[in-house]
Parts: C-alpha cells; structure tokens; sequence
C-alpha cells in the first residue's frame, strides 16, 4: 500500500471478537452490544430497542415478531406479537384468570416484557409466566399465520381496542392451547358488538392501556373464542 494510506483513509466499521468460542456466550454478546448501541447511541422506541433482546438465542426472533404478524397493523402500525404473548403467558399462569395480569407493572410494562422474553430463551418459566414456545412452536405459528392472512381477517385496524379482541382470544387458543379453531362468520360480529360495547365507556376509548381494561378485553377475546362460542380440534 502507499505510504500515504493510514493518514489519508478511514475504515468506516469496527470489529468486535468474543473471547468465548462458544455460540450461546456470543449471541449474548451481540445482543448485549446491540442493545447498549442502541439505548446509548440514536433515541429509539422501547419497542425497537426490545428487539434487540429478540437475538439473545438462535431462531427466537422468528417466534417474537413473526414475519406474518407485520400484516396487522393498528393505525398503521405493526402489532406488538410479544405483548401477546406475555399478557396471555400470565393468563395461562394464573390458571386463566385475567384478574392480576401485570399486576404490579403498571409504569413498567416493558420491563415485563424483558421478563418474558427472557423466561422463554431461559427456557425457565417462573412465578410470572408459563413458556408458550415449545422446542418447536411452528405448526402452531402456521395456524395462526393461516388465519391472520385469510381474507376475512382484517388487516388493518384503527384502535387497540377491536385489535385485542380479535388476537387475544385467536393467539391464545392456537399457541398456548394448541387448538385448531373452526372460525366463522358469527364470531367476528361478537368481536365488533364487544369493541363498540367497550368503546360507549369513554374512560375505556381515552385509557385503553389501563389495566382494568386491558384485562377487560383479554378476557372478552378469549371468551369469544371459547369452545363454547367455537369448534375446534387438538
């Protein structure tokens, strides 16, 4: 090279090597890098910078954010997967009891989430959580995936509220209780006389994240899609 090349160029990355020649310790790592890039460096959302935990083991990212679960969207959002699935890990926890779910998290929700997550990589449920992802959920994810991408199903969604109540229910009987749900056209409008029952209780459209109300609609979906609303087969 020319005398001249180390004053006058720059290498434009960094490289960082493990010690460890073990795979888990090093995507542990990466993840923990990542996560500290993110949280110190640009102001990312909570949910951007939780993604980073989503890589803390091989292939979990794929159970975490699905590729599928992108097509729904609240006002033209992506939907929240991990949020599901922790809020119904809980509710299947507590012995299907939507009463105490979060109990506790009320200001921190995303620390709740992190307990998750990490319960399900750890593969160490705990008094908090009951593990949904068995050591391969994917039949399971192409049910669900089946049915979010069906024409009936709608993609786009314009309040918390209609959206909860179309996926708690559905998530849960198809990942946590390994159903196959014979859906039709009757449970959809329950699902939309539910919403515009919860929507006349102004405090409930100004506060949807409230606890009570949250609970509220877990319990509703779930109810809703319950065997004795619905088909559905082992």
């Amino acid at each position: 090279m020319d005398e001249n090349f180390w004053k006058d160029t720059y290498i434009g990355f960094s490289l960082i090597i493990p010690i460890s020649d073990k795979k888990p310790e090093q995507q542990k790592l990466y993840s923990s890098v990542f996560r500290n890039i993110n949280i110190k460096g640009k102001s990312l959302s909570q949910l951007e910078s939780r993604k980073s935990l989503y890589f803390l083991k091989e292939d979990f990212d794929k159970w975490f954010s699905p590729q599928f679960a992108n097509s729904i969207t609240i006002n033209n959002a992506p939907i929240d997967f991990v949020r599901y699935l922790s809020l119904l890990s809980q509710y299947r926890k507590n012995n299907e009891d939507a009463g105490r779910i979060a109990q506790n998290y009320k200001t921190k929700m995303e620390k709740y989430y992190e307990s998750y997550i990490l319960a399900e990589v750890n593969k160490e449920g705990n008094s908090l959580f009951n593990l949904l992802l068995n050591s391969n959920p994917q039949d399971n994810f192409q049910i669900l995936e089946n049915y979010l991408q069906a024409e009936s199903f709608p993609q786009k969604i314009n309040s918390i509220i209609d959206a909860d109540i179309y996926l708690f229910g559905l998530i849960y009987y198809t990942i946590a209780k390994d159903k196959t749900i014979s859906i039709t056209e009757h449970i959809f409008s329950e699902i939309q006389e539910k919403a515009q029952e919860f929507k006349k209780d102004y405090k409930h459209t100004k506060s949807p994240s409230a606890l009570k109300y949250l609970r509220s609609r877990i319990q509703a979906s779930i109810d809703i899609y319950g065997p004795k609303k619905i088909k559905y087969e082992t």
